[in-house]
């Protein structure tokens, strides 16, 4: 998509309206899971303003329910902080074409929300807010992907509940009586903070091709922020252009459900 186009679309995206978002529901199954750096089992009951987005989250605590049973191997490598420290590149990746890696026990500062959305940019600047307290339209998201064309329809459904708002108004929103479930995910970050790693092949590619033309590492086009006013989901997706993702938590918690297909099959285009 070109720049004005992708412009003149943000635009006919309405404003963000602060009402309350109406009670929430909460579901009936408990959902069991370990904190990466934390012994005892925690549980949560997933909340949502809509039954859609509840029995969406159950349905994925059953199918993990279910890989257990059949013990299938797990998906996730633990590794403490210090042990990865220690590992060569070569060791790294070569886990890491298996298996996703999950760091524990990182010596890192807790921040606060508000100190956390104040680290990301502007807090008055126009950005794309997922409201998902507006009742989303069914997920025909990809009817039309195999002809290349985009159906008017399919993309007012995949946007239904896309507003114009700011940052200053996803922290506003938590002041409410029922504050609502808002999602801001594509934050260009303005500096790299990650520590440089034998995940970043992109940064390797980088400096022994293009930075030898004087250009500068695109960081606002590779290194990305999102934040949530809580109780937010996203659904099943792959990273764009074959990219792996590294993910650091400033503040709060991301619960993450992962999912490989079976020996044999392809994934599904809409899953990942």
């Amino acid at each position: 998509m070109m720049k004005d186009e992708a412009m003149e679309e943000k635009k006919a995206y309405p404003p963000l309206k602060l009402n309350n978002g109406g009670p929430r529901l909460r579901s009936k199954i408990s959902t069991e899971f370990f904190m990466p750096d934390c012994i005892d089992e925690s549980i949560l009951y997933p909340s949502a303003h809509f039954k859609e987005d509840i029995y969406f989250m159950e349905e994925l605590h059953r199918a993990c329910l279910r890989t257990e049973d059949l013990q299938v191997p797990s998906r996730i490598r633990r590794i403490p902080y210090e042990e990865y420290k220690q590992m060569t590149d070569k060791q790294v990746l070569d886990i890491f074409r298996h298996q996703c890696i999950l760091v524990t026990n990182v010596d890192s500062k807790a921040v606060s929300f508000k100190e956390a959305i104040y680290s990301l940019k502007s807090i008055d600047e126009e950005l794309v807010v997922i409201d998902q307290s507006i009742y989303e339209a069914d997920k025909l998201l990809h009817e039309d992907e195999d002809e290349g064309t985009s159906d008017g329809k399919t993309f007012a459904q995949a946007t239904s509940r896309h507003c114009l708002g700011t940052l200053r108004q996803v922290m506003e929103s938590l002041n409410a009586d029922n504050p609502k479930s808002l999602n801001v995910l594509d934050i260009a970050a303005k500096s790299d903070k990650m520590p440089e790693q034998a995940l970043f092949s992109d940064k390797v590619a980088w400096d022994h091709t293009t930075s030898r033309a004087g250009e500068n590492y695109p960081t606002s086009d590779m290194r990305w922020a999102l934040t949530s006013s809580g109780w937010t989901q996203h659904r099943w997706h792959q990273d764009s252009d074959g990219f792996a993702t590294v993910v650091t938590i400033q503040s709060g918690m991301k619960w993450w459900y992962i999912g490989s297909p079976q020996k044999g099959t392809d994934p599904p285009r809409d899953s990942g």
